[in-house]
């Protein structure tokens, strides 16, 4: 693949508040695909706050959901949840903006719609309009689509 430029960084909360995907969709202020609620994408409460780093990666190329995959771990990211993509959207959705570059994808494990198509979140983020919609994974992705991944968190040896 051929990615470049230094990944964008951002932390991001997981817990610590029993919010539902249906109360933080409705605090975004921008539009929200309707499929987005916490009957299909469920938040369940964490007993703790959990920080992670998400990382936003630029392969500069088109790409399906496989390829992607392998962007994400060359980057050495993790494949994001739909939650990792719920909350980025919540915590960091207007801190991010790009006209060239404007869809962020979260390549969670898909969603299947009412119709059956798999789905996988995905925030528009120009200056001046914001929306997270779902986008389909069979027809792949321009080189206009970024990809969130997690940093991996360090693993906690027990003496």
């Amino acid at each position: 693949m051929n990615a470049t430029l230094e990944p964008e960084v951002f932390r991001v909360k997981l817990g610590g508040r029993p919010e539902t995907t249906s109360e933080i969709v409705r605090s975004l202020g921008f539009p929200v695909n309707s499929y987005v609620t916490q009957a299909n994408f469920p938040i369940k409460p964490r007993p703790a706050i959990e920080e992670v780093e998400m990382q936003i990666v630029y392969p500069n190329c088109n790409f399906r959901e496989a390829e992607g995959l392998i962007i994400l771990a060359e980057f050495k990211l993790e494949r994001p949840t739909y939650e990792h993509g719920i909350r980025f959207v919540e915590q960091c959705g207007k801190l991010t903006t790009s006209s060239e570059k404007p869809f962020v994808l979260f390549l969670h494990e898909a969603w299947k719609d009412p119709e059956g198509v798999r789905r996988v979140l995905c925030l528009f983020r120009r200056q001046d309009h914001r929306w997270l919609h779902l986008d389909c994974l069979s027809i792949g992705f321009f080189d206009t689509c970024v990809l969130a991944g997690v940093k991996p968190q360090p693993t906690v040896l027990e003496i």
